[in-house]
């Protein structure tokens, strides 16, 4: 095969969506909750998915172990590995009918946003009454409700929890976000702190920062990985380089230099 060639097949993975199929009815359709496992070839690659059919992306939520579905949804997934193309993107489409109402679902999902979210609430089941809270409750049919396809504005940190009801239908099981929100930054002149005017992070003032490794970084410069981090009440990525030994996803760093607009250098701490 020629290098060129054998470069192009080497440098990218197709990664593969199975489940456990267990009580089907025909095929994609489960009358129970299938368990979704997702695979690639590569080593040491990372695995990220979305389940609303939209391309997964580098901060997608990260693939761990076998999950569970509790309503419909199109499961798509890509790995990632650095000084790799990105894999092509495997997706699987899943109907979960347990007899029951579906779970609602919540966009955007649970997570630290720096403004508030007006989240949009759906439930695949026609005609389901939908009931929350935002105490930390279970919600009950007494509690308020929101129109499928409506929404619910989330302006603080909240745990989110909504549950669907049909009559003659057992009732859904609960849907829950926890939604953290850090609040504006105060304004001035044509930045906000370490934000430019288009709502971008300044990188220089990421400077000094903490950061988790979310994409492994190779070690003695030999590629770049990726950081994420917390910059003027924002979460931010950067991709970033280390001069020392290689550093795994998870771990604690610290950024020492700029090396780009979006690119930084990063050591150990």
């Amino acid at each position: 095969m020629p290098a060129a060639e054998t470069a192009r097949a080497t440098s990218k993975r197709r990664l593969y969506a199975s489940t456990q199929r267990r009580n089907r009815r025909f095929p994609g359709t489960y009358t129970s909750e299938p368990t979704v496992s997702i695979s690639t070839s590569a080593t040491d690659a990372t695995i990220r998915y979305t389940l609303d059919g939209s391309a997964p992306r580098a901060w997608s939520p990260l693939y761990t172990g076998p999950f569970t579905l509790d309503a419909d949804a199109v499961v798509q997934a890509i790995a990632f590995k650095p000084d790799w193309s990105a894999s092509g993107v495997a997706s699987s489409s899943f109907v979960v009918d347990t007899g029951r109402v579906a779970t609602p679902r919540l966009n955007p999902a649970g997570g630290t946003y720096a403004v508030s979210q007006s989240v949009v609430v759906t439930c695949s089941t026609p005609d389901a009454t939908l009931h929350y809270t935002t105490n930390g409750a279970d919600p009950t049919e007494s509690d308020p409700t929101v129109a499928a396809d409506g929404t619910i504005t989330v302006a603080r940190s909240t745990l989110l929890k909504v549950k669907a009801w049909k009559a003659g239908v057992p009732e859904s099981r609960v849907r829950r976000g926890d939604y953290r929100v850090l609040g504006a930054v105060a304004a001035g002149g044509d930045h906000v702190g370490g934000l430019k005017a288009d709502g971008t992070a300044r990188v220089e003032r990421a400077i000094g920062l903490a950061a988790t490794v979310y994409l492994r970084i190779p070690g003695a410069k030999a590629g770049q990985g990726k950081i994420t981090l917390m910059l003027q009440n924002r979460t931010v990525e950067y991709q970033a380089v280390t001069a020392g030994n290689e550093l795994p996803t998870g771990a604690t760093v610290k950024v020492i230099a700029v090396v780009s607009s979006d690119t930084v250098e990063v050591e150990a701490v």
